[in-house]
């Protein structure tokens, strides 16, 4: 959270599949989350109490307007194992 505040949306690595694409509202289930299955980039924007906001690449018609929630407080998908920012 405090790197998005001071630098703005950060990027990272995912494990989803394609049920998140029909994905409407925040996600809280399981998912895989080791090293070695991810294979998809984030952006992780902004987060509310209880989820992390993410934008994906493939555009409105994908999620909820090419959004989605995942839960904070977990590795859910992998989304804590990779996460990057550009100090410039």
């Amino acid at each position: 959270m405090s790197a998005i505040l001071r630098y703005g949306p950060i990027f990272g690595g995912a494990a989803f599949n394609r049920k998140f694409q029909f994905l409407r509202g925040p996600y809280h289930g399981a998912c895989k989350q080791s090293r070695k299955d991810l294979h998809h980039s984030i952006v992780i924007v902004g987060w509310t109490e209880k989820n992390w906001i993410i934008k994906n690449s493939w555009g409105k018609n994908w999620g909820d307007k090419g959004f989605f929630r995942v839960k904070r407080g977990k590795n859910l998908c992998g989304i804590n194992t990779y996460v990057m920012y550009a100090i410039v």
